[in-house]
C-alpha cells in the first residue's frame, strides 16, 4: 500500500516528482545555485504528486552500492 501524506507541512522531495491539480499558479522561476534554476508553483484543487525517480543516494543506499572507492 502507499503511503499518502497528507497532513499540513507534510513534503515530498526525489529528482523527479510528477504533479496533477485543477489549478496551478503562481509559477515562477527562481535561483539555485550558479547557473542552475528552480521552479516554484502553488497546486489548488485535488493536487497530487508522485514521486517517479528518489534521489539517487537513496537508491543507491537501498541497492548496497558505494561510490567509494577502497585502496
Amino acid at each position: 500500500m502507499t503511503r499518502v501524506f497528507d497532513k499540513l507541512g507534510d513534503a515530498l522531495a526525489g529528482e523527479k516528482i510528477t504533479i496533477e491539480a485543477e489549478n496551478i499558479t503562481n509559477i515562477r522561476v527562481n535561483s539555485r545555485t550558479s547557473r542552475h534554476r528552480g521552479q516554484f508553483g502553488v497546486m489548488r484543487g485535488n493536487a497530487y504528486a508522485v514521486i517517479d525517480i528518489p534521489y539517487r543516494y537513496v537508491l543507491e543506499k537501498k541497492s548496497g552500492k558505494s561510490k567509494r572507492r577502497r585502496h
